[in-house]
């Protein structure tokens, strides 16, 4: 019986499918995105269920349309109980089940099959964000809202350069994160890594 594989399932918020070095862009430049892109399986007729995060989470989470989840749009802070999740169903196959990064789903903190979890979720520091309680912690930053001090919210339309260096940003925090996990793990069951 073959191995099972382990799964690191990278998602991007509000980002176009054609906003990427490798499909042809004229201006953005994504080298590491096209270097998985060019190397792996690329998906180029994949559509999300939802151009809005929460529920195009939800699909992903659980294989369902906005209409069977119940939210067909952006509505924050709305609690949510599923039958069934992608990361409980690879928990229950054996999984090692990790989420480090933006969930975005409510309860917060609720682990949605995840046995571990780091969370950039949002801006605020109410308890549960790991990412502003690092940016405070050892950078000290300080603020109501640290991480999008620079008047921006990740939602707008409107862009400008980032108050953050980048080493500060949540994406850099995410990933050293995340690296920092997979050269620490014993590896001794299958991984998914959201």
């Amino acid at each position: 019986m073959a191995e099972a594989p382990d799964i690191i399932l990278i998602t991007s918020d509000q980002q176009r499918g054609d906003c990427l070095g490798i499909e042809g862009h004229p201006a953005l430049q994504t080298p590491n995105l096209d270097h998985l892109g060019a190397s792996g399986t690329r998906f180029r007729r994949a559509y999300a269920e939802s151009p809005s995060c929460i529920p195009a989470r939800r699909s992903l989470m659980t294989g369902t349309a906005p209409a069977a989840h119940g939210m067909v749009g952006f509505r924050d802070g709305v609690a949510w109980n599923p039958a069934h999740t992608l990361a409980g169903t690879l928990a229950r196959a054996g999984y090692e089940t990790v989420m480090i990064g933006k969930l975005h789903l409510w309860p917060r903190r609720r682990p949605f099959g995840f046995e571990r979890m780091l969370l950039a979720d949002w801006t605020g520091d109410d308890g549960h964000n790991d990412y502003v309680r690092w940016l405070r912690r050892e950078h000290g930053v300080i603020g109501v809202d640290p991480a999008m001090a620079h008047g921006v919210s990740p939602n707008s339309w409107v862009s400008r350069p980032h108050h953050l260096p980048e080493t500060q940003m949540h994406t850099f925090w995410c990933i050293e994160e995340a690296m920092r996990f997979l050269q620490q793990r014993e590896g001794r069951r299958p991984l998914f890594l959201n």
